[in-house]
């Protein structure tokens, strides 16, 4: 019996929900998508930018690699003449 008063007592402690409204007019969905649309520009640029960015990024470290590259066959080089040098 102590159950079903519990039971009771926290169903009369749900909240009721509201019923959603919806009084959006023409103009007022018409503001809500160029907001949106502004948001996804704005987002598309970002995006854009951080792309740009990265690509920028690999331009550069493609440069780096081809003249790390070209330091380790001048070493290479180096150390072929050397040997060559100790075992004459």
């Amino acid at each position: 019996m102590s159950t079903q008063v519990c039971t009771v007592h926290v169903l009369r402690h749900v909240p009721k929900k509201t019923p959603r409204r919806s009084y959006n007019t023409p103009r007022q969905v018409r503001q809500l998508n160029t907001r949106k649309m502004e948001e996804l520009d704005g987002i598309n640029a970002r995006v854009r930018a951080t792309v740009t960015k990265k690509d920028e990024i690999i331009l550069v470290l493609q440069q780096q690699v081809r003249e790390t590259e070209g330091r380790v066959e001048q070493y290479e080089e180096l150390l072929d003449r050397q040997r060559k040098e100790l075992l004459s």
